[in-house]
């Protein structure tokens, strides 16, 4: 409810505006963002108000609002915000507490307007404007205009709980180019993909509970156990290729009394000899003895 409003459903100003999920309508006049507007003496500053219901009693801690805007050709300025307002809560619409206050507020580029408290019991939130800002672009009349007004119980992870959640996201995104997950069936890497990011959407979320953190690291958990003992089966089925006859294996000879054969593992004479393994061993040794030179000789021509 308001102590007054102008409907108007072809320009889009309306009471339903208000806290219909749109934070900036838009009517059909160019530059313009429209919500609920007040309606009554524009001509004169004076005081106007606007109130939720939440229906019934709620832990409360935050409001946020967004004022109607007009486009002055490089900015969104909030001329419908008030100039002085309050911001206050109710049990019964008769007794009020004002949890926030501004008296002379600066005219304020488009953006949300948070404001934060201690939790409170309330059903009946109220902007309270006890002064208005004259609106340039509408004949500096004095008029109230809000286009999204929003109430929270806001929530914060504790940092131990944050700094878990984040550990548990990085081991996990690793876990993603790991065997253990490679090598599973597809039924265990869908269901460790989606608690993974259900953790994800969790650690973005500033309503979020520790418990339900401590239950979504859990979840991984149990997601990561079942990539271990749900492995895709090994293809074992013999290799059935029909091969070309006019192509022919490759034959070499190891020094021995026959051919080496690749595909004979039983052959002892297809094993490397010592002295081709000596021969290997010295020659790497004298590609690093003339590393370490050049790297001597560079550092000594530094020096100097």
């Amino acid at each position: 409810s308001a102590s007054s409003t102008h409907e108007d459903s072809y320009w889009k100003w309306g009471l339903a505006l208000v806290n219909d999920g749109n934070r900036a309508n838009s009517g059909p006049q160019a530059g313009e963002y429209t919500g609920y507007c007040s309606s009554q003496t524009p001509a004169v500053d004076h005081a106007e108000w606007l109130m939720l219901d939440l229906g019934s009693l709620q832990t409360v801690n935050t409001v946020v609002i967004y004022s109607g805007a007009t486009f002055d050709g490089e900015r969104w300025l909030c001329y419908g915000f008030p100039d002085s307002y309050s911001i206050e809560v109710s049990t019964d619409k008769k007794t009020w507490k004002t949890v926030y206050q501004e008296n002379s507020a600066e005219l304020a580029e488009y953006g949300a307007f948070v404001y934060a408290f201690e939790d409170v019991e309330a059903r009946y939130i109220r902007l309270n404007a006890t002064s208005l800002r004259p609106k340039v672009s509408d004949s500096n009349s004095y008029r109230l205009q809000i286009s999204e007004f929003e109430v929270y119980a806001v929530r914060e992870l504790s940092s131990v709980d944050t700094e878990a959640v984040r550990n548990a996201i990085v081991s996990g995104e690793a876990l993603l180019t790991d065997a253990c997950y490679l090598g599973a069936t597809a039924d265990a890497k869908a269901s460790y993909q989606l608690a993974l990011d259900t953790l994800k959407e969790l650690y973005a979320d500033a309503n979020a509970l520790p418990s339900e953190a401590e239950a979504a690291i859990e979840a991984l958990a149990l997601a990561k156990t079942q990539l271990e003992t749900n492995r895709a089966p090994i293809d074992t089925t013999p290799d059935t290729t029909e091969k070309d006859p006019d192509v022919t294996t490759p034959v070499t000879t190891d020094g021995g009394n026959d051919p080496i054969d690749p595909n004979d593992p039983d052959d002892p004479d297809d094993t490397p000899s010592v002295g081709l393994i000596i021969g290997i061993l010295v020659g790497v040794l004298v590609i690093a003895g003339v590393a370490v030179g050049i790297l001597l000789w560079k550092k000594k021509k530094s020096a100097q």
